[in-house]
Parts: C-alpha cells; structure tokens; sequence
C-alpha cells in the first residue's frame, strides 16, 4: 500500500502478484531481486513499474 506523506492517507495498491502452487518453494531459487520506478502523472498520480528476477535451481 502506497501512503501520501502530505495526508497520510492510503492511495493504493502498488503491486500484487500470485505465482502458481510450487514455483517458489523454499530451496528451489537462489537470488531475488527487486527494482521500482515510478513517474509523475499530474499532481496527484504516478506511474510505476515493479520489476522482480528470480534465479533459481
């Protein structure tokens, strides 16, 4: 969840994500990373982009 420091108030969802059962069992990857961007839409909204690499066995 996404908070506007100005008011404290939830703006939304930044990224959800659902993987099938098993695809990220515990000791079958071996590196996670993480990336985020975002861009200024007006004075209110942005957009972003989540980018997730997994490296795995």
């Amino acid at each position: 969840i996404c908070i506007d420091p100005n008011d404290e108030m939830k703006a939304g969802l930044l990224a959800q994500a659902e993987s099938p059962f098993g695809v990220l069992s515990a000791g079958r990857w071996q590196h996670l990373a993480l990336t985020y961007a975002q861009q200024p839409e007006g004075k209110k909204n942005v957009h972003g982009c989540l980018t997730l690499w997994i490296c795995g066995i």
